[in-house]
């Protein structure tokens, strides 16, 4: 795997680590992050401001949230990550893990673009795309 994925997993290692102002600072100032359409309150995400938001409030609903790299695929400028995320729910206290794909975009070093889907086929067609 070469420089954009290495990104992409420090980005990760960030949000584990509960690194927020390290995990957005990875990200370009008109950077998109879209999440998982089939997730409760997904939205499309904008600029740092917009990761910050993201990270925070997914870092409240799971303090223990936990991202594992399972595969990723480099094409050009771009990354798909096989995904798997575990956490406790803050309020009902139940375990979650669910597994997903995502699609990133990096530029000048830094991360343009993120994208979550819930199908592996939806991710790699955004893959080839780009």
């Amino acid at each position: 795997m070469g420089e954009v994925a290495d990104l992409v997993r420090l980005a990760f290692e960030r949000v584990n680590d509960g690194d927020i102002d390290g995990a957005v600072a990875l990200f370009s100032d008109d950077a998109t992050f879209q999440d998982v359409p089939e997730i409760p309150g997904s939205r499309l995400y904008e600029g740092k401001e917009g990761v910050r938001e993201w990270a925070t409030g997914v870092r409240e609903v799971g303090p223990d949230l936990h991202f594992q790299i399972w595969e990723m695929e480099e094409n050009g400028n771009a990354v798909m990550v096989e995904t798997s995320a575990e956490m406790t729910g803050s309020r009902s206290g139940a375990e979650v893990a669910w597994k997903f794909w995502t699609v990133w975009r990096v530029v000048d070093g830094l991360i343009t673009y993120h994208h979550g889907y819930s199908q592996r086929s939806d991710a790699l067609a955004d893959l080839q795309t780009g």
